[in-house]
């Protein structure tokens, strides 16, 4: 592992969460299930085998990566612009600036934000949530019907939240 925030050995191995899809509107569009509507076909009764959350398209029509983000509300897929004329270093900081905080400083594609590692930190102390009960409250609001199909980020959880508290702690000490 490099550092505290390196990725895992295995990771190169792990399943992706996201298909390669055509970038840009085509991939969108079958993320969305805008398709169906193309298409005229019934929207009203949905089709819960079509839509499913690894599905989501790996840039968009910009060539802009799309990143998970992890929120208190579920897990999403948003594509990241961002301005590398200060230099590609400054990315990360521009992202803990606006409260995400990136799972890896090498490759960012997993972002936590700050609400949500505060969120895991009320129910651990309230509620004794662990970190385990935490994730799978995660999956459960991103898809209800079938939470097995979200990625599993329940290591990135645990070491982010360490790291989370670690940095509170810092700054309250000051």
């Amino acid at each position: 592992m490099d550092g505290i925030l390196g990725e895992c050995e295995d990771d190169e191995n792990a399943e992706p969460d996201i298909e390669n899809l055509e970038a840009g509107r085509n991939g969108f569009v079958g993320y969305m299930g805008l398709d169906r509507l193309e298409s005229g076909l019934d929207t009203s009764v949905p089709n819960w085998s079509e839509h499913h959350i690894s599905a989501a398209p790996k840039q968009d029509v910009l060539n802009n990566q799309y990143v998970r983000v992890i929120h208190t509300n579920g897990l999403h897929h948003i594509a990241l612009v961002s301005c590398a004329c200060q230099g590609h270093e400054n990315i990360t900081m521009d992202l803990i600036y606006a409260q995400l905080i990136p799972t890896s400083f090498d490759r960012i594609r997993t972002l936590f934000t700050t609400a949500v590692l505060d969120h895991f930190r009320f129910c651990n102390l309230e509620m004794k949530l662990s970190a385990y009960q935490f994730f799978q409250l995660l999956q459960r609001i991103t898809t209800s019907m079938n939470p097995s199909r979200v990625v599993n980020l329940y290591h990135e959880l645990r070491r982010l939240s360490q790291l989370w508290r670690w940095t509170k702690k810092l700054k309250w000490a000051v």
